[in-house]
Formats: structure tokens, C-alpha cells, sequence
């Protein structure tokens, strides 16, 4: 047993460097798309959206990421930034009583409307559900207390000041709620950090994601207490459940 697991770890090791390695070539690899950045580029690319992404999150395994985390969703449902709705099909709708979905790009919600409906089709489904196109940044749309569980899955990277995205977030959030967040950021090894600096910019433009952010400051900072925290893949991919700040 021994024996085996010293020959076990390095190549789990190998795999992952390989896996993460072949992640970051192909989004490399993915073409420029100009100077607007996340505020064009989200409606223009709504319709391959999925395509593109797909592989990418294959290699990371980031769909069991999602269903981990989605599937603690419960009551009344805020997500945030929720894209052409790739969080759907993990939720447990038996647990939840209504789920509001908003993202800035209208193109996007589109797709993810549709994702919904069909899934209401498929298992002839009525839960109450609200597809709404206010910006993310823009919550104050909800009172305080609205939600008891508030979703985001790699939204804060493309938020200018994330910081207010998740003081809103704990602003709507019940007390006794949690806020959900699966995202990328800053690294821990130093050199992986350099990476993710030297490629920020050009990543920034291609995708509106700052890929190198320090994800467990900001949450911090915007003074959410963290129930619990893993990070996968070097670092860069956090898990985390979180409250609201303490009144």
C-alpha cells in the first residue's frame, strides 16, 4: 500500500498540472476579442457561449463544482451573473420556492430563460420562477432580506468592484440565509501567480474576467463571514459559503 501510493500522489499531481495546464492553453488560444471587453462581448458571444466553455469546463471539472454548491440552494433563490444559466440543471427544485435569475447581458438571460423552460417542459415542472434582466450590480431592485440563499458561479471576476456586488448580495440575503460562491482567482504558488499577472490583460479583454483577483480578500472585505472555504486546481478556484455580516 505504501509502495502504491508513492507512485499514486505525484501522478495525481501530473494529472492535475496537466489538466490545469491544458486549461489555460485553451483559453490562450480563444480569439481577441477587442478592447470593449465583458460589456460588449457578453451579448455577442451569448449564442456560443456554451460551446466555448464547455471543454474548458470539462478539463477543470467545474460541472461537479457547480452541482456541489448549487445543490444547497434552498427557498427562495437569488443568482447573480447567472450567464445563459448553466447553474439550472444542478438545483434541487423540490427545495427551493421561487429562483430569480439576473444577469447584465439580455442575450444571455435569453438563453438562460430557455435552458428553464425547457427543463419545465421535460419534467412538467410549475415552480415559480423569474427570469430578469437587472443588472447585477443593480440589486437594490430587491429589499432587504428577500432571499435565503443568494447564488454567484464566476461572476466577481468580471465586476469592476466586487466588493459592492457581494455587499449587496448580504444586503438582500436573509440573516439566517447563505450566499453561495464558486469562483477563480489569485493563485497559491508564487509562480502560477506570475502566470495569471503576465496573461491578465489580454484574458481581460478576450473574456471581461479578471482571472487574478484575491477572492477570499474581497469577500472579506466586503464583510461576509465565511462558513467554509476550499480551493481547488493550484488555488484558483475557490468554494465558498458565506452569511450575511452579523448585525
Amino acid at each position: 500500500m505504501a509502495n502504491s501510493r508513492r507512485f499514486v500522489y505525484p501522478a495525481m499531481g501530473i494529472y492535475a498540472f496537466g489538466t490545469y495546464g491544458a486549461f489555460l492553453y485553451f483559453r490562450s488560444q480563444q480569439p481577441y476579442r477587442g478592447e470593449n471587453g465583458a460589456g460588449k462581448s457578453w451579448d455577442e458571444i451569448a449564442d456560443s457561449y456554451d460551446g466555448e466553455l464547455g471543454l474548458d469546463e470539462t478539463l477543470m471539472g467545474l460541472n461537479f463544482f457547480r452541482r456541489w454548491l448549487v445543490r444547497r440552494a434552498q427557498g427562495d433563490v437569488l443568482e447573480v451573473s447567472a450567464g445563459t444559466g448553466r447553474n439550472l440543471p444542478y438545483y434541487r427544485y423540490d427545495k427551493l420556492n421561487s429562483l430569480t435569475v439576473t444577469d447584465s447581458s439580455k442575450y444571455m438571460l435569453w438563453h438562460a430563460s430557455q435552458k428553464y423552460r425547457d427543463r419545465q417542459a421535460a419534467k412538467n415542472s410549475s415552480l415559480p420562477s423569474q427570469v430578469s434582466g437587472v443588472f447585477a450590480t443593480r440589486t437594490h431592485a430587491y429589499a432587504e432580506n428577500s432571499f435565503d440563499t443568494v447564488v454567484d458561479t464566476f461572476g466577481l471576476c468580471s465586476h469592476g468592484n466586487p466588493v459592492h456586488v457581494l455587499k449587496e448580495m448580504g444586503r438582500v440575503c436573509k440573516p439566517d440565509g447563505k450566499i453561495l460562491l464558486l469562483e477563480h482567482g489569485k493563485a497559491n504558488p508564487n509562480w502560477l501567480n506570475k502566470i495569471l499577472d503576465d496573461g491578465a490583460h489580454k484574458h481581460l479583454m478576450k473574456w471581461g474576467c479578471q482571472w487574478n483577483k484575491d477572492i477570499e480578500s474581497i469577500v472579506k472585505e466586503a464583510g461576509l463571514e465565511i462558513e467554509s472555504l476550499s480551493r481547488w486546481h493550484f488555488g484558483t478556484t475557490y468554494v465558498i459559503v458565506a452569511r450575511p455580516a452579523a448585525a
